[in-house]
């Protein structure tokens, strides 16, 4: 019967092999996948797995026809009946045994020497590893059953042969084995090849795809490669509720959509013999059987034809505690060295996220098992900084660098991991500024005084038109005139709109209120200092740029924004300027101008006569840094050689031509700029009406009123202006007329009933003998009984 058994697989191969030649599949031997691979470098349009990819794709068509066809309407998980727990989940091979250690020989696959009912129900003597003519220990499997097994528990079962580990990871959707992480680490630092399996209760196809998400997102927290042989342990009872093959095929399928390409499947052989696992479909090579013959020999293997046979599970090892699982590898499925596919993964990135650069000119494909010209996404040029999101396989076990436009090449021949301290580095195109005196160089590789191609000053800024990258990984900026070191040190990326600050130092004058700060990376108000006025002059001593890019001036004080808008540069001797607002005096016959930037004959608008005051609103600078005053008509030198600032209590004086009234007994003076007994010329009455034909300044700045007869001070405290409408009023003394009936009053600041003395009658004459004013200004005429009104309207002149 095991001949027969053994007759059945080798046919079964051969005629598989036979079909698949007849459908023109195409065989690559792994060296020869290496070898297309590993000289994809033929130029822009890189050759791939041609043929291996072929051969992927035929089988997912099958895949994806089969699954098409056998197509199911359930889309709810299916549950255990009981949550899956430490307690009670399942380990391999659990439905070879009975609760009781009892083992369920199949009768289909034992010796002619037939057992008898009786044996079926025996209990299993435990077999020692130390046993002669047994079949290869090549591999173990384990769960918590097992306990937590050390280095040394390992290293121990090497010395019997065993050069693998199957550990179990998860069960249905709930359960993760406690001591999965140190098992696969104590195996790992034994040296043992690591695999994991699920233990499947999937009915659906949608619950295979959840069961498979969840194995796979578990083996993805461990940091399990994506090329890790993952097994589906499908032997529950329950699942043949459903079918078998089909669901294990998308199980398989979703692991692989998840990036990871070795699946196998587990069951006893019973399942197997009866199809309720399909060998043909899911392929004998991937296929392991689990079968306890009464006495397994090396003499009388069973079930070569797939990948693997699980023959005892009570197999001890002297100085290990427990009972184990033990099985002999047929193809090598299970003794792969991640990546021990015929790929050498040495000579690919296999762990991620990972940041590289192109060493050479490559492209982003958009399928993962082809690399070729019909899956070219976008190219890629030599020297591009890539983020890798993660390392994903094809199928036929080559690594993929995850990028967000699509798949990368992983081998290193064509990538390499950017240096560690890769920040500190100007990896983008655009200005740049240099941050002290520096080298252009001629050869990106070697920095040396050999190479140095040009000196570039300190705030020198000029254009990157590209990255490449040293031989030992370092960035370089690409310039018209040589490579530049990239290290931010040395230079400083800048803003786009660099044109619009300062970069220089020396004098500057703000134009508008703003801040000193301590922090030339926040400008913030945190980071305030100290306010500094508008039209304050500062010394910029040094220009500093923030990590974003934006040029800083420096001063004593801390940081100052370098915006044109805020801050522009002075002349040296800006101490020969006024600036500030306020009233100036002209000393000199100048002009208006309309242009702040050229002061020629050209742009003159209008005449500025000495001793004229002018009212100045703001301080404009001159491209050159002249200072302006800006006035209603125009702008104004600020120099000092041409104007002089009005004395500070000016608004104390009247500086507008108009009829005054003396407010005292005061003087013509016959001198502007000297106003002493010297220069008196005849007094003048308190309460004398003048009429001011201009107002002129002495030397010394203070207005001084012209009149027909001299100077008289504008100081308010001594003429006060007379009401708007003074030409209304009679203002000399003489003989008048009553115009109406009016009145004498008793006080001059106050026309009431109360204050009338005496009543005029209309067209009564009388002599006015003086003119007084009232205190808001109205002229009174003074007369031998009182006050009478001067206004025109009540009295007139008798000629």
């Amino acid at each position: 019967m095991i001949k027969k058994t053994n007759s059945k697989y080798l046919k079964s191969g051969i005629i598989l092999f036979s079909l698949a030649l007849l459908a023109n599949v195409g065989f690559m031997t792994e060296n020869q996948r290496v070898f297309a691979e590993e000289t994809e470098n033929t130029g822009d349009n890189r050759i791939s797995e041609t043929s291996s990819s072929s051969q992927v794709e035929q089988s997912s068509q099958t895949t994806s026809e089969s699954e098409t066809n056998s197509s199911t309407s359930e889309t709810t998980m299916e549950v255990p009946e009981n949550k899956i727990t430490e307690e009670n989940n399942k380990e391999l091979g659990n439905a070879s045994k009975q609760e009781e250690g009892e083992y369920l020989f199949n009768p289909n696959d034992r010796s002619d020497l037939a057992i008898t009912a009786r044996a079926a129900g025996e209990t299993r003597s435990l077999i020692s590893a130390t046993e002669n003519n047994r079949p290869a220990k090549d591999f173990v499997d384990i769960s918590s059953h097992n306990g937590a097994l050390s280095v040394d528990n390992f290293n121990e079962m090497k010395k019997y042969g065993v050069k693998g580990v199957v550990v179990k990871l998860t069960e249905y959707t709930t359960y993760l084995n406690p001591l999965a992480k140190g098992q696969i680490e104590n195996a790992q630092r034994a040296g043992l090849i690591v695999s994991v399996y699920h233990y499947s209760w999937f009915t659906t196809k949608a619950g295979a795809e959840q069961e498979a998400m969840y194995f796979a997102q578990k083996a993805n927290e461990l940091g399990l490669p994506k090329n890790t042989l993952l097994i589906n342990d499908a032997e529950q009872t329950e699942m043949t509720a459903g079918n078998v093959t089909e669901n294990s095929l998308a199980f398989q399928k979703k692991l692989n959509n998840l990036g990871y390409s070795r699946v196998a499947h587990y069951s006893m052989f019973d399942w197997f013999n009866r199809k309720i696992l399909d060998e043909d479909k899911l392929g004998s090579g991937n296929s392991w059987v689990a079968s306890y013959p009464y006495n397994p020999l090396a003499t009388n293997l069973l079930h070569t034809g797939n990948a693997a046979w699980q023959w005892s599970s009570e197999l001890t090892f002297p100085g290990v505690p427990g009972r184990f699982d033990i099985n002999v590898s047929y193809n090598n499925l299970f003794l792969q060295a991640t990546g021990d596919n015929g790929i050498n993964l040495a000579n690919y990135h296999t762990s991620a996220p990972l940041q590289v650069y192109t060493t050479d000119n490559l492209w982003y494909y958009n399928d993962i098992n082809e690399f070729s010209v019909a899956t070219q996404a976008e190219k890629l040029p030599k020297d591009t900084i890539l983020n890798i999101n993660s390392i994903e396989y094809s199928n036929s076990g080559y690594p993929r660098l995850v990028t967000d436009k699509g798949y990368v090449s992983a081998n290193k021949m064509y990538t390499s991991p950017t240096i560690s301290n890769l920040s500190s580095y100007i990896t983008d195109l655009g200005k740049v500024v240099a941050l002290g005196n520096i080298w252009y160089y001629n050869d990106k590789d070697n920095f040396t005084q050999q190479t140095q191609a040009g000196q570039i000053t300190k705030n020198t800024v000029f254009d990157v038109i590209g990255i490449v990258f040293s031989k030992t990984g370092y960035p370089r900026l690409v310039t018209d005139k040589g490579y530049v070191s990239a290290n931010k040190a040395y230079v400083n990326q800048l803003v786009a709109n660099y044109s619009d600050y300062l970069m220089t130092t020396g004098k500057v004058a703000t134009t508008t209120s703003t801040w000193h700060y301590n922090n030339k990376d926040s400008f913030t108000q945190q980071s305030q200092v100290e306010q500094i006025a508008k039209n304050t002059v500062l010394t910029v001593k040094d220009i500093a740029y923030s990590a974003s890019g934006y040029p800083r001036l420096v001063t004593d004080k801390g940081y100052v924004s370098a915006n044109k808008g805020f801050v522009t540069p002075i002349v040296n001797n800006h101490a020969d300027y006024y600036l500030k607002t306020g009233k100036f005096l002209t000393s000199q016959n100048i002009w208006y101008y309309n242009d702040k930037d050229l002061f020629s004959v050209e742009t003159q608008a209008e005449p500025l006569p000495k001793e004229t005051m002018i009212e100045v609103k703001d301080i404009v600078y001159s491209a050159t840094g002249y200072p302006r005053l800006v006035t209603d008509k125009g702008y104004v030198s600020a120099n000092k050689g041409y104007l002089s600032e009005a004395i500070s209590n000016l608004n104390s004086y009247i500086t507008e031509p108009m009829k005054v009234v003396t407010k005292e007994s005061i003087w013509y003076y016959n001198s502007k700029d000297e106003f002493s007994s010297k220069t008196q010329a005849e007094k003048l009455a308190k309460d004398t009406l003048l009429d001011v034909k201009a107002i002129v300044y002495s030397a010394t700045g203070y207005p001084r009123l012209v009149t027909n007869k001299g100077y008289v001070s504008a100081n308010k405290a001594y003429v006060t202006p007379a009401i708007g409408n003074i030409d209304s009023y009679i203002t000399k003394p003489g003989k008048v007329r009553a115009k109406a009936n009016i009145w004498h009053y008793n006080n001059k600041d106050n026309f009431a009933v109360e204050t009338q003395v005496q009543q005029i009658t209309k067209g009564t004459t009388f002599t006015v003998k003086g003119i007084v004013y009232s205190a808001t200004g109205y002229p009174r005429l003074v007369t031998d009984k009182g006050y009478v009104s001067a206004n025109k309207t009540y009295v007139e002149e008798i000629k």
